[in-house]
């Protein structure tokens, strides 16, 4: 608001009413009423300068996984009949460090008449809320947005595979369950006798209880094989660590003797030896006993 005094003279002029008349009580001969105007010395009104404007006072971003970035755009706009200059553009504020602003377009001129896009990039580095400011030149606009993070369950903890024929390709199956509010995108890596073992590389678990299966198939031509495999979420959360173990079930049979002496005996006088039967395998095994 600026105030503006003008200089001048205040002038009073006296007009005779109509039909006016001299008296004799008047000493100029008139009789009526003096019309006094006068100029103001003061006015008062209103100057507002040419500013740029904004497209929206406000953004949400919503949900965005942990380790990623959402960007929108805003319009920066000129209404005013010439041109403006962006002096200033930054995001400030408690979380301001999960947003960024377009720094290149600062000092870029806006015609009059014309609109400026600029990109503003929402990614959070940990899960929850966060808000922040947007300075345009005087303008401010809120920003919030939510940063979320797959939360990872497995259905076990260790893995064996076990196998009573060799050279079979015996399978487990390990399931995966997803109760966070994004998706989960993650590798799965392993280490140790990784040739004995085959499984998937990738998988993808929706959000909110979404779940996928693995299964990890064993190569029975090795006697046992180790391997841990790891569930490395693509957000760079820590991964999940399952060992799997893989093992051929041997029957090892040993005899105590390899063979029995009766020696010299009378006919129908039997006569009893005894052989030692031992079991040194993984396996219980069932046999019968035959003579030739």
């Amino acid at each position: 608001t600026e105030r503006v005094r003008f200089a001048g003279t205040q002038e009073a002029v006296a007009l005779p009413p109509a039909g006016a008349r001299a008296t004799a009580g008047d000493p100029e001969g008139l009789e009526g009423s003096i019309s006094a105007a006068f100029a103001p010395d003061t006015v008062t009104f209103t100057v507002e300068a040419p500013a740029l404007g904004v497209n929206q006072t406000s953004v949400n971003f919503g949900s965005v996984p942990v380790g990623t970035a959402n960007t929108t755009a805003i319009n920066i706009t000129n209404d005013a009949s010439t041109n403006l200059r962006v002096e200033s553009l930054f995001v400030g504020g408690v979380g301001s460090r999960s947003f960024g602003a377009d720094a290149a377009d600062v000092g870029k001129t806006v015609g009059a008449g014309e609109n400026l896009t600029t990109n503003i990039t929402f990614s959070p580095t940990q899960t929850g809320d966060a808000s922040g400011t947007l300075f345009v030149n005087d303008i401010q606009v809120s920003l919030t947005g939510t940063g979320t993070a797959p939360q990872i369950s497995v259905n076990r903890s260790f893995v064996e595979i076990t196998s009573k024929t060799e050279g079979s390709s015996p399978n487990a199956t390990v399931k995966i369950t997803n109760d966070g509010a994004s998706a989960l995108n993650a590798s799965l890596a392993t280490s140790g006798d990784t040739g004995s073992f085959t499984q998937p590389q990738q998988i993808n678990v929706s959000a909110n209880g979404g779940t996928a299966t693995v299964d990890i198939e064993f190569d029975a031509t090795s006697g046992f094989a180790f391997q841990e495999l790891r569930i490395v979420p693509s957000t760079g959360a820590a991964p999940v660590r399952i060992p799997v173990v893989g093992e051929v079930e041997r029957s090892e049979i040993r005899l105590g003797r390899s063979e029995v002496d009766f020696g010299t005996l009378t006919i129908d006088t039997p006569s009893t030896r005894r052989v030692l039967v031992e079991n040194t395998g993984t396996t219980t095994e069932t046999f019968n006993a035959t003579t030739n």
